[in-house]
């Protein structure tokens, strides 16, 4: 039927809807994307694609809009019924990916009030199951669990337009709204398995794990039965770090565990580390995207995993040969895969379905089973009821508890309808399994999908996961924290720690910094909640580094532009250097040639950036002066030279005269004779300073011819004339 999925009236009754998400918790909701991805052989032929969606207590009408197609099926579904809906061919044809790429291969679902949605992709003895996540609980940053097999897959559907998809930090593609990217991997030789890899979104998207054909636990030779995995992955903020996980009614599951922090540590008690190509051999010191397998049997009754760090969590099916020795006359069940949440994220009830395949394939699934997880002291409070009917203890199956104070409870789903379970007093979760005549299928049916990590602090405005072990530069430190209203209100209920002391001072405080020498620091945040009684310990690890450089400059002398600076950086991590004049094209710590002024430099290594506004002072030269005296002589007079000069910033060291007539002399204050006939001379007068500055100076200096007097005197001359006595003339 064709779709008019875009009226103004359902456009803003859906509007009004998303609205209401921001408080989502649990994996009810108004709006969901989905897609399929290749199943064992890669072809359409004999595929079952089916979506299975459920009311709680008030009746749901909505639509399941094909965007391929632009067509759509609209549905109304009682109060705790469930809408099943097989896809037909066409558009099987519109949503099944084949090969790496990007299509318009989605499914957009809507509804007027909360329901859960579930998908199922079936053909001939190869099936799985998942969950499907509302929107609110979507996100950006996820990592991969997979499995080994021949070949491995993901797919991710975008929610807005102009979504940018990265795998391992590799941009993949830039995606609208409802289109899809699938990414198809064959490795030679296999086991290929990109279990650990990061997927992230500059905005929300829906993530996928798929495998054509998965072998578990991978033993090429021993296990033959693969099957195809299909399970709705949960963004990074929503892991957790305490988890237990059941064990399906074979007897003996595989458990991996991806880590998302680097230096994460895991403890484990109810499981075995099994050793696998990819996989750790440690549940120490795991780095981001690194992963542990384990083996977990019926026998121990569950197991419990606890991380430092967020971790997370799927479940698998194992094939029947993995089994066989617990049910030697049992050929029921393939491979699956499942994602575990936290223990965190309990919830009180909720409203669930078996995943229960068309009419053509009922022969293969037979056997339908809920596990409930729950504390083992309120195990007794749960209860269950179909449909609109009853509620009632739990009868039928099996209490297992296990040493940590956890217990599951696996019990039968004998009919194809809604099942509603509830503890109000330790809450729950609910996973859900299926096995059949070399079928099978597992998948999270309920739990909270709560933002375990809005709760958090900053260090310089950066996220405390995202610094762990990381380097930051500047003084003082900035810390910050963001909890949530569900706090103490008594004093204490903040607490901030370094290196494991107590920062006394900043107690109760959501912003304070602090002056911290280089170094490694630890950094924790202690949060009291309401109780009075829970505490939430929050750490990060942070190297602390300061950049630092020592100035030496040399002053311009005597306005010669001979002014220089050097930079000598002191780093407190090996690092490289990078120096940026302002102004100047120079790229090196030290510039030469300068005149006086101030010049501005921009150092920078991997960690830090630092400015500095540095001043090249100028050094005044002296100034050459002298006077003679007397100014004017007679030849064979001696004439003192006086030094007058004004002293610069320096004390005047040399002294240089010229007389004029090729004598000098070095002395300060000299006294010369001029000898060899009247005249002119010019003095000339070279001094420099301690600096190199130096002045000249020049003064004329007049020599006069001396006068001759007779020695001998008579009035009366031998011719008997009187005469006059006066200087002989020449």
């Amino acid at each position: 039927m064709k779709a008019k999925p875009y009226t103004i009236f359902i456009a803003i009754l859906f509007l009004l809807c998303n609205l209401s998400l921001h408080g989502q918790q649990d994996m009810k909701g108004t709006e969901f994307w989905l897609t399929f991805g290749a199943n064992s052989g890669l072809v359409y032929d004999g595929r079952n694609l089916q979506i299975r969606i459920v009311a709680s207590d008030r009746m749901a009408t909505g639509i399941i809009y094909f965007t391929h197609l632009n067509d759509s099926v609209p549905f109304s579904i009682a109060p705790g019924s469930v809408f099943i809906y097989n896809l037909t061919l066409a558009q099987i044809y519109a949503v099944y990916n084949i090969g790496t790429g990007i299509r318009d291969y989605s499914i957009h679902i809507t509804s007027d009030n909360p329901v859960s949605t579930y998908a199922l992709n079936q053909k001939s003895y190869s099936t799985d199951a998942t969950h499907i996540l509302p929107i609110a609980a979507l996100g950006t940053d996820y990592h991969l669990l997979s499995y080994s097999g021949t070949s491995d897959c993901y797919v991710l559907v975008a929610t807005q337009d102009n979504t940018q998809v990265y795998y391992n930090g590799t941009l993949t593609g830039i995606l609208n709204r409802g289109e899809v990217y699938y990414y198809y991997y064959k490795c030679y030789p296999p086991p290929c398995d990109i279990t650990g890899a990061r997927i992230t979104a500059d905005k929300s998207v829906a993530l996928f794990a798929l495998k054509p054909g998965g072998l578990i636990p991978y033993m090429p030779l021993q296990i033959s039965a693969s099957d195809h995995l299909f399970e709705q992955l949960s963004p990074v903020p929503a892991w957790g770090k305490n988890f237990f996980v059941p064990v399906s009614w074979r007897g003996r599951d595989i458990v991996r565990i991806v880590a998302s922090e680097n230096r994460t540590n895991i403890s484990q008690t109810g499981g075995t580390i099994r050793v696998v190509q990819g996989g750790q051999t440690t549940l120490t010191n795991l780095r981001a995207g690194q992963w542990v397998e384990l083996d977990i049997s019926l026998d121990s009754n569950g197991c419990y995993i606890q991380a430092d760090r967020p971790v997370g969590v799927c479940t698998y099916l194992a094939s029947y040969e993995y089994t066989i020795d617990l049910h030697p006359d049992d050929h029921s069940s393939d491979p699956a895969q499942a994602w575990l949440p936290a223990i965190e994220q309990r919830i009180d009830s909720a409203w669930v379905t078996p995943i229960i395949p068309g009419s053509n394939f009922t022969t293969y699934i037979n056997r339908h089973h809920a596990l409930i997880i729950t504390p083992t002291a309120t195990k007794d409070s749960t209860i269950v009821k179909t449909g609109m009917g009853t509620e009632q203890a739990l009868s039928g199956g099996t209490w297992y508890s296990h040493a940590s104070g956890y217990s599951f409870y696996d019990i039968p789903l004998t009919h194809d309808t809604a099942y509603f379970f509830s503890n109000p007093f330790g809450g729950l979760i609910v996973m859900g399994y299926g096995t059949g005549a070399a079928e099978s299928y597992y998948c999270l049916l309920a739990s909270a999908m709560r933002n375990l990590v809005k709760t958090g602090f900053y260090v310089n405005d950066i996220h405390y996961q995202e610094i762990d072990s990381g380097v930051i530069c500047g003084q003082p430190v900035y810390f910050r924290a963001k909890i949530d209203s569900n706090v103490s209100t008594n004093p204490g209920y903040l607490k901030w720690y370094i290196n494991n002391v107590e920062e006394v001072a900043a107690r109760d405080q959501l912003f304070w910094s602090k002056t911290l020498a280089p170094g490694v620091y630890q950094i924790k945040m202690v949060i009291l909640y309401k109780d009075d009684i829970t505490t939430q310990t929050l750490e990060t690890s942070v190297t602390i580094v300061d950049l630092t450089f020592d100035i030496r400059t040399i002053p311009e002398t005597c306005g010669k532009e001979n002014g220089s600076i050097t930079l000598t950086v002191d780093s407190s991590q090996p690092t490289t250097i990078q120096y940026a004049w302002d102004g100047l094209p120079d790229t090196t710590a030290t510039l030469t040639g300068l005149k006086a002024g101030t010049y501005k430099v921009t150092v920078r290594d991997t960690f830090c950036i630092v400015e500095e506004t540095i001043t090249v002072e100028h050094i005044d030269g002296p100034v050459a002066e002298f006077e003679a005296n007397p100014p004017t002589a007679i030849l064979g007079d001696e004439i003192r030279f006086t030094d007058k000069s004004l002293q610069g910033d320096g004390k005047i060291t040399l002294w240089h005269w010229n007389f004029g007539d090729d004598t000098e002399s070095s002395l300060q204050n000299p006294a010369h004779t001029y000898r060899t006939a009247p005249g002119k001379f010019m003095v000339l007068l070279k001094i420099e300073d301690e600096f190199g500055c130096r002045d000249s100076i020049e003064h004329e200096v007049l020599i006069l011819k001396g006068l001759d007097f007779p020695n001998i005197f008579s009035p009366v001359g031998s011719d008997g004339k009187k005469y006059v006595f006066r200087p002989l003339e020449d």
